[in-house]
């Protein structure tokens, strides 16, 4: 697990819209699953979290994928959200 905080933030911040990550990972496995999760901390260092559907405390944001099922469709991916072509290739 990798874990990036920063400082506490001088002002309220507020997010709105798409998010997107990008990674450069090296592995010696065959192929990996990797897990993003964006989670807001109070400053008495309690998470923030939001009501989901199965999970009563979720984090503000959650994203994952296969690694070899990374290959992205062009026709149907936009700037801000990546459409995999389904297509497998490993590296």
């Amino acid at each position: 697990m990798l874990r990036c905080l920063s400082a506490p933030l001088a002002a309220d911040l507020e997010l709105i819209g798409p998010l997107r990550l990008r990674l450069r990972i090296a592995c010696s496995a065959p192929d990996a699953d990797l897990y993003v999760a964006l989670r807001e901390w109070r400053a008495d260092g309690s998470e923030v979290t939001a009501q989901g559907a199965q999970d009563p405390a979720l984090p503000v944001a959650l994203g994952w994928l296969r690694a070899s099922m990374r290959k992205t469709d062009p026709s149907r991916s936009t700037e801000y959200r990546a459409v995999t072509a389904g297509v497998s290739f490993f590296f």
